[in-house]
Formats: structure tokens, C-alpha cells, sequence
């Protein structure tokens, strides 16, 4: 019996949760707005740094996190900078203007969560803005629990950060559905698990542009028990797992 719904966030609920450029920017803008004075290649230093760092992440599957990614890019740009204005940094990154949620997430959500299941979060982040951007929505009061990589440590497709989850919500595997948008990260880490799971084909296109080096990195390839093109889809598939238990 299906008894929970885990979710990625990016891509799942909402379209889009990541854009390179405009954390770069945000990041040169904090600066100049506090005094300092970025070196002309600033925008090529982080964007090195950012890179660098997520193709370490994805072969670990250990968190690297959005203030030490800061402190990097201003100790290669030969900065001096305080905590102080690296957490209002931070602050304005985790304000997440290039989160766009999806349009039928609210009454999915609400939907789900009125037929009595368990709902969580398991999403890859350097920050926390996941949970910001949830409760922004008025959506985080929805889910019983929201694992974020960065306070966990682990990364999908790492079972831990899986069965953080699980043990959170008290369900097996078994019992519960993952949605998410990447096959090598989220649709073999909860199938390996064994998760039923359920592919949002149409996700973050931040990830589209990875796809070549992702697929050499996590040469994995499952195959999803669903494929949706939109989120209220799941709840035909939900309502077709029940019906199929009772019969």
C-alpha cells in the first residue's frame, strides 16, 4: 500500500531552480553594493569555481555548500571579505529569484496531502532555499519532512540522503513514491532503493544542458515505473496504485 510521496524540488516542483548566471550576478551585485570593488573576470573566476565544484559533487555525492563556493571565488579573486557580508550573500541568493513554481504544485500538493499521504523533500542544494521557497508558497506546512543535501551532507543519487527520508516519515520503500526529473540522480537512486518511481520528463533545463558530462559521470540508466508531463498526472497514477492494490 502506497502510504508517502517523496519529491525533488527542482524541476519537480517548480520548472526551473537553478541559473548559474544569476547567482553570479547577485553575488558580484552584494559586493559592489557593500563597497568592494570585483576584479573585471569575476563573472569567469565564480563560474569556474561553481563548475568545478559541481562536477566534484556529482562523482562524492558529498554536499559542497553555497558559503564555502563564496569564499572560494573571493580568495581566488584576491578579496578580503568578512561573514558578515558572505552571509548578506547568502541571504539574497537564498531569496531564489530563479525559482519559477510550478502552476499546479499548490493544488497537487493539497490534493495529496487531503488523501491522507505522508509528503516529503529530497532535494540536491548548496543552500536552503528549497524550504524558503516552499514556505513563500504557503506549501511547506504540507510536507512532513524536507531533506536538503547541504545539511545532510549526501547527494541523490547516494541511498543515504534516501533513507534519511524514509526513516523521517516512518515508510519503506516499498510504500512510497519518488518524483523527479534526472534518471541518473533521482530515478536510480530511489529505484535502487526500491522506491516506485515516477520521471517528470519536462524538468529543470538547467539540468538539459548538463546532460552530455552527466550521463559520463553517472553512466547509470533506470528506467522509471511512470513518466509525467505535468504533476497532476500523479494523481491518476496515485489513484491507479491504490486501485490496483484493492482489486
Amino acid at each position: 500500500m502506497i502510504r508517502g510521496i517523496l519529491f525533488d524540488f527542482g524541476g519537480v516542483l517548480t520548472e526551473t531552480c537553478w541559473d548559474t548566471e544569476m547567482i553570479i550576478r547577485i553575488t558580484y551585485n552584494t559586493l559592489v553594493e557593500n563597497g568592494a570593488q570585483p576584479p573585471d573576470n569575476f563573472f569567469e573566476i565564480m563560474d569556474k569555481v561553481m563548475e568545478e565544484r559541481h562536477k566534484r559533487v556529482l562523482k562524492t555525492m558529498i554536499e559542497e555548500t553555497m558559503e564555502d563556493i563564496i569564499w572560494e571565488t573571493l580568495e581566488r579573486c584576491d578579496m578580503n571579505a568578512d561573514a558578515v557580508l558572505v552571509k548578506k550573500i547568502l541571504e539574497r541568493i537564498e531569496e531564489a529569484p530563479f525559482c519559477k513554481m510550478r502552476k499546479e504544485t499548490p493544488r497537487v500538493i493539497r490534493a495529496l496531502k487531503s488523501m491522507g499521504f505522508k509528503l516529503g523533500v529530497v532535494s540536491n542544494a548548496p543552500s536552503t532555499f528549497p524550504r524558503k521557497i516552499l514556505r513563500k508558497h504557503g506549501l511547506l506546512k504540507y510536507f512532513d519532512a524536507v531533506i536538503i543535501s547541504c545539511e545532510v551532507k549526501y547527494r541523490k543519487p547516494a541511498a543515504k540522503i534516501f533513507q534519511i527520508a524514509l526513516e523521517k516519515l516512518g515508510l519503506r520503500p516499498r510504500e512510497t513514491i519518488f518524483v523527479g526529473d534526472v534518471k541518473e540522480i533521482d530515478i536510480y537512486g530511489a529505484k535502487k532503493l526500491g522506491m516506485i518511481t515516477v520521471l517528470m520528463k519536462y524538468g529543470d533545463p538547467d539540468w538539459k544542458k548538463r546532460a552530455n558530462y552527466l550521463k559520463k559521470i553517472l553512466p547509470y540508466n533506470e528506467d522509471p515505473d511512470f513518466e509525467i508531463e505535468n504533476l497532476e498526472e500523479l494523481l491518476d497514477i496515485v489513484k491507479q496504485l491504490i486501485s490496483s492494490k484493492k482489486d
